[in-house]
Formats: C-alpha cells, sequence, structure tokens
C-alpha cells in the first residue's frame, strides 16, 4: 500500500510539473506575442528619417521614388512600364503580386542563406503543378492564394495551413468561369468569422490593383523608361491600379472625397488605417501628383 501511494503522489507531481511547464510556455508565447507587436509599433519610421534616408541616397546619385501607399505596388508598376529590371528585397509577397525578376536575401553575411534570383515564371510554373492545373496561372490565382494563406492585409484563418490552401486551389483552378469563380469566393468567405468576410475581399482587390504612380512620357515617341532616365522635366505621372487596370482603382476612385478631408486612398481599403501621407488633411483641395510623387523637404 506504501508502494502504491507513492507512486501515485510521484504521478500527480509528474502530472501538475507537465502542467506548470505547458502553462509556462504559453505564457511566454503570449508574452512573445506581444513584444512582436509592440516592436513593430515603436518601430513607425518619422518623416524626418525618410528625409535623411532620401537625401543621402541622392548624394550618392540614386534615383528616389515615392509611393502613394505600398512599396511593393509601386516597384511592380514600374517594372510592368518597363522602367526597372529588378527589384532588391526580402520580401517574399511581391513575386505572388507580379514582380517578374526579383533578387533576394543579398546580405555581407556569410552565415546568411544564399542569394537568389526569383523569376515569377518559375513561381507560376511551380504552383501550376502543386494546382494541378491544365490552364496557366495568372495575378487572380496568386492573389487568392497569397489571402488564403495570409498576408500584409488579411490575417490567416484558424486551421488554414498550406496544404488546406492548396486543396482549395485546385478546386479553383478547375472552374470554367467568372460566374463560378463568383460563387466558389462567396462559398468560401461565408464561412470565414463576421468581421474577416469583408476584409477578405478587400485584401484579394488590393493585392491585384493595388495604387502606384505611372510614368508617363511628354514625347509619346519614347518609352517610360527613357523619359525616367532623362529626368523630371521628360514626364509628368499618373496615378492608377498597378496594373494599369480600370476599375474601382483609377484614380477617380481614389481621389474621390467622402466629405471634408476624407480620401478614398486611405488603403488597403481599410476604413480603420488612415492615409500615410497626409495629403489631403485640412483644405480638401484639388491634390498635385507630383507633389505627392516627390517628398517635400
Amino acid at each position: 500500500m506504501g508502494s502504491n501511494s507513492n507512486g501515485s503522489e510521484n504521478n500527480d507531481d509528474d502530472i501538475n510539473n507537465t502542467n506548470n511547464i505547458n502553462n509556462k510556455n504559453s505564457y511566454q508565447r503570449i508574452i512573445l506575442s506581444d513584444i512582436l507587436k509592440q516592436q513593430k509599433k515603436a518601430c513607425l519610421v518619422r518623416e524626418d528619417v525618410l528625409f535623411e534616408v532620401k537625401a543621402m541616397a541622392e548624394r550618392e546619385n540614386f534615383r528616389v521614388v515615392g509611393s502613394p501607399f505600398e512599396a511593393d505596388t509601386q516597384l511592380i508598376a514600374l517594372m510592368n512600364q518597363g522602367v526597372i529590371d529588378y527589384v532588391l528585397t526580402n520580401d517574399s509577397d511581391i513575386p505572388f503580386q507580379g514582380c517578374t525578376q526579383t533578387i533576394m536575401r543579398l546580405s555581407k553575411s556569410n552565415n546568411s542563406s544564399p542569394c537568389c534570383l526569383v523569376n515569377r515564371s518559375s513561381v507560376l510554373d511551380t504552383f501550376k503543378i502543386s494546382f494541378e492545373s491544365e490552364r496557366e496561372l495568372n495575378n487572380t490565382d496568386l492573389s487568392l492564394f497569397a489571402c488564403l494563406l495570409g498576408n500584409d492585409y488579411i490575417d490567416r484563418s484558424p486551421g488554414q495551413g498550406p496544404v488546406s490552401a492548396i486543396s482549395k486551389m485546385k478546386d479553383w483552378v478547375k472552374l470554367q468561369n467568372n460566374g463560378e469563380r463568383d460563387k466558389w469566393l462567396g462559398d468560401h468567405v461565408s464561412k470565414l468569422k463576421q468581421g474577416n468576410r469583408q476584409n477578405f475581399y478587400m485584401a484579394f482587390e488590393h493585392w491585384l490593383h493595388g495604387p502606384a504612380f505611372f510614368v508617363v512620357p511628354d514625347d509619346e515617341s519614347i518609352s517610360p523608361r527613357d523619359a525616367f532616365e532623362k529626368g523630371e522635366e521628360a514626364y509628368t505621372i499618373d496615378l492608377r491600379a498597378m496594373d494599369n487596370k480600370v476599375g474601382r482603382d483609377e484614380k477617380d476612385f481614389w481621389f474621390g472625397l467622402e466629405g471634408e478631408n476624407k480620401s478614398n486612398l486611405r488603403l488597403g481599403f481599410l476604413p480603420n488605417q488612415e492615409l500615410r501621407n497626409n495629403h489631403d488633411q485640412g483644405s480638401g483641395e484639388e491634390v498635385s501628383y507630383q507633389d505627392m510623387f516627390q517628398m517635400k523637404k
């Protein structure tokens, strides 16, 4: 009896120790998550820091281009126009969104992963195999996949991992027309929590048609690249969707005012996200694209 009693007590101690370890690990995960959130808030880049970086780059003869919202969409627009050839970044989103040539993991450190060139055509071929698609993939397909996995604009849904997302994409690529695709999207979104339904559509559309500035040569006989290389006196700029598609993302939408001092350029269509460039505060006057394109001193 004594032996059994001691064994029972030891088992209870083991269970208590296990519970304490699990509680400690859970608490540490919560604390770490909160620290990471606070880090993002604490690392907001101030305008004076941006100005100093811009001034330093210009002293080294680098051209500096501003973006109306995300750098990703601006870089993709410039690449689509042939103004730039490559994008150097560690952001894995940009090949999904439309960047054709992406240089990643460039570092002076010998301990880092090797630098690589991500060719978007290879990305499309890889996912075509993963999705078992008989047709070529396009921007819409990759945008949907990114939203299923979660990205900068929408969190991943609970239980929605890569395996589940790929399974859904296998069904998506078999759909034959827009009507079937709209129904599929509606069925998927209806299963999300109510607060995430609108955000899913917003993220999906922004991923496809985020705003960017386009180079418009004054001389129609030269390319945007040639005009850009000649300098600001050779071109003007226009605000469009990064893929140059006409729709809710045309400039009339972006600058449509919903009452005094409220512009639709407060992206990514999220009503609680303030416009990062306070271009429309105070006056409601017409916005100068040129003023927005260059950071004011």
